[in-house]
């Protein structure tokens, strides 16, 4: 399984600038091109997405079973269809079969989880309820052959 996550790619500590996360997520995305390019045979893609504090993160450390190899997995927010659309072009340009995880959570638990997190993992609570606020679930119609439903407790 290849695992990717932009926050992976912003240090450690972990320090957040615009920039430093433009280059995370093309970090992210350069990764899994060099992958798919060099694959003999279609991957499975999984696209994670949820709100931050979801449990995206645990929710695959306690799955890897779930995923069938080949696999790639691409953990984060992926909010909106906008958002999630690049992957999707990039999965189907590799034939691979693309599948949407998303990890459902209410806004006061997400909150609550991102306050546990290391100094430098806190996201701004502003951000987190931006991004709820704006989530879209994902869809059939945007391009994944499944999309699986999880609800965070």
């Amino acid at each position: 399984m290849i695992y990717v996550n932009p926050d992976d790619f912003l240090g450690s500590p972990r320090l957040f600038t615009d920039e430093r996360n433009r280059e995370a997520w093309r970090a992210c995305k350069n990764l899994v091109e060099t992958t798919l390019n060099e694959a003999a045979v279609p991957y499975n893609y999984y696209l994670v997405c949820g709100v931050q504090g979801a449990g995206k993160t645990h929710w695959v450390k306690n799955n890897t079973a779930r995923f069938a190899e080949p696999a790639i997995v691409f953990d984060a927010a992926h909010a909106r269809a906008c958002d999630r659309a690049g992957a999707v072009a990039q999965a189907r340009r590799f034939s691979c079969r693309m599948i949407a995880i998303w990890v459902s959570c209410p806004l006061d638990l997400a909150l609550a989880r991102n306050r546990t997190r290391p100094k430098d993992e806190v996201v701004p609570a502003e951000v987190v309820r931006l991004v709820f606020n704006t989530f879209e679930p994902p869809r059939l119609e945007e391009g994944f052959d499944e999309v699986i439903e999880v609800a965070s407790h």
